[in-house]
């Protein structure tokens, strides 16, 4: 039995989740975060709320509310929207004036300190005068000094890489569009490339990451030390007000990322009164911690916090981060200023949780980008999926409740759900997995059953039970509520997954 901190990067509250957010680290860590319970795992599934974020600040701005209170109203929004969704976290941190946050930051950051790699120079910085903000990351936008592309200066969403103030062109204002002044500041870096040996053996031992992750880790591990050392903190500007050793400062959320996802576990054991399970998670080597995210947040990921968490004796260090690209809205951008949105919440008071996270997990943009069409959709849910569940609960109705029995379906049909379930547990594993390919998987199981209900082949009887099983992580109501209802045994069907399948 293996132990996962599995974690989603964290949601900034300036707004509540459109399916983009639902498509990629949101269902991604759900399915494989039940995935990993069905296969008898022990499994702690995280995330918390972004509030020192700085594109939450300049909401509040823009509003003119106070951002914290903005914060707190659409952090409570997201976790009702997550639930709706059927996103079952163990806990969902809230970080403003949370003690496990701001404990946690303190201690990444002591960890770096003590191992001589946070280091204090004289930067400059972007600054409008006229606005009173410094450009730091959401009051600014310039043209990234690695890719071309317009970015803030914070992390590129284009490229991922983290770029460098003084090298970006026209960098500008959000609000006046007027220049930036650069102006002088004491700052702090983390010494990155102190870290380099260490990260490429890391990635060596681990299970093969994404492809496209694979390839930016080697270009971003092969930059100058000037690019790869990482400014912690930002001064007069946004982020978490921290006195460590006496002394203030204000730490950005990109730093403090890891943190969250310790102070979450931390919380949670202290409030489902089990004390010594962060701990027992935290402190094991056997646990792994696999941080779902989007691209533009691999610096930080898959960068900093492997660097960070090796500072800190004791702990785990197999941080595996998998990413995903975008998912695009009929071809352009989900753009909330633009009112191009879909949003969860909703969308699910039209259509169930179920047939939504079905069809988002098989157009999830894991790769590459992806598109969500609704026509598409909506004939896809009322063509295939509603008439598929219809027929396959009609054909449960007329069989008594009995034990899973493989032995039941003939040898074509036996050969063919070997084939299935070889399928399912390849990709779900660590290294391969995939929520599209599992959901597509499972689509074209439910088209064999469909096609052999209605030649009505009693057989399929132990197909419909197998894959009831196979598609709780993906339609988890659906499947409980039809496993409770046809008294199907689960542990049975499960017995089975896990028979003569070996991970490679």
């Amino acid at each position: 039995m293996a132990k996962y901190i599995v974690t989603i990067a964290p949601p900034s509250p300036n707004g509540d989740l459109h399916l983009g957010h639902i498509s990629g680290p949101f269902l991604a860590a759900d399915v494989f975060a039940r995935v990993r319970r069905v296969r008898k795992d022990e499994v702690i599934l995280v995330c918390y709320s972004d509030d020192y974020q700085d594109y939450v600040a300049r909401m509040a701005v823009q509003q003119h509310r106070d951002k914290f209170e903005l914060a707190t109203h659409f952090a409570h929004r997201i976790e009702s929207t997550l639930k709706k969704c059927d996103i079952e976290l163990d806990w969902f941190l809230k970080s403003y004036q949370n003690r496990y946050y701001k404990e946690a930051i303190a201690l990444f950051y002591r960890g770096a300190v003590a191992a001589g790699q946070i280091v204090a120079t004289e930067a400059q910085v972007p600054y409008s005068e006229e606005d009173e903000e410094y450009g730091y990351e959401a009051f600014a936008r310039g043209i990234c000094n690695f890719c071309g592309e317009e970015s803030d200066a914070s992390q590129c969403e284009d490229c991922a890489y983290a770029p460098v103030m003084e090298e970006m062109g026209e960098l500008r204002s959000i609000f006046s569009k007027k220049p930036m002044e650069m102006v002088p500041k004491q700052r702090e870096f983390l010494r990155l490339s102190a870290y380099r040996s260490y990260l490429r053996e890391h990635y060596e031992r681990l299970p093969a990451v994404r492809e496209h992750l694979e390839t930016y880790l080697k270009e971003v591990l092969a930059l100058e030390a000037t690019y790869l050392d990482w400014f912690i903190d930002r001064p007069d500007g946004h982020g978490i007000d921290l006195e460590v050793d006496g002394v203030e400062k204000t730490i950005h959320t990109w730093f403090s990322g890891l943190a969250g996802y310790y102070a979450a576990t931390e919380e949670f054991a202290h409030y489902t009164k089990q004390p010594e399970l962060h701990r027992a998670f935290w402190q094991s080597k056997e646990t792994t911690i696999v941080n779902f995210l989007g691209f533009d947040c691999a610096f930080s990921h898959a960068i900093v916090y492997p660097s960070l968490l090796s500072n800190v004796p004791g702990h785990t260090n197999r941080v595996i981060p998998i990413t995903n690209k975008f998912l695009k809205l009929e071809g352009k951008d989900f753009s909330t200023s633009r009112r191009h949105a879909i949003w969860a919440d909703e969308i699910l008071d039209e259509v169930s949780a179920d047939a939504l996270r079905f069809y988002l997990a098989m157009v999830s943009p894991e790769e590459a980008v992806d598109n969500f069409e609704q026509e598409k959709f909506y004939h896809w849910h009322e063509n295939f999926y509603k008439t598929s569940m219809d027929l396959l609960q009609q054909f449960m109705q007329d069989y008594p409740p009995g034990s899973f029995n493989i032995d039941l379906a003939p040898d074509g049909l036996r050969t063919e759900l070997e084939r299935f379930k070889d399928k399912w547990n390849f990709f779900s594993e660590t290294d391969n997995f995939s929520i599209s390919k599992i959901a597509i998987t499972l689509q074209e199981l439910l088209s064999v059953i469909t096609r052999g209900i209605r030649e009505q082949d009693a057989g399929m009887r132990v197909a419909v039970q197998m894959y009831l099983v196979m598609a709780q992580p993906i339609h988890p109501a659906l499947s409980d509520q039809l496993i409770e209802r046809y008294q199907i045994d689960r542990d049975r069907v499960i017995d089975w997954l896990s028979l003569n399948y070996e991970v490679a």
